[in-house]
């Protein structure tokens, strides 16, 4: 196999990887939905007061949770 062979077949596997770590567009758009609504959200910036994260980064990942426990 050759090095541009070997290559391809690791962006695939890291590409199906990534894919299986996200959230799907329902939950995530729950989620947001939630946050949109706390207090805790910094709306210039889109961030979360309790843990600082960018919330529409983390609401797409399938294994985070909301610091105070609302998703």
């Amino acid at each position: 196999m050759s090095f541009l062979e070997k290559l391809k077949q690791k962006t695939q596997e890291i590409s199906q990887k990534v894919l299986q770590e996200l959230a799907s567009d329902d939950v995530q758009k729950d989620r947001i939905n939630i946050c949109n609504s706390c207090e805790f959200l910094f709306t210039p910036t889109r961030n979360c007061k309790k843990c600082g994260c960018f919330v529409d980064a983390k609401t797409r990942l399938q294994s985070s949770s909301c610091p105070i426990n609302k998703w």
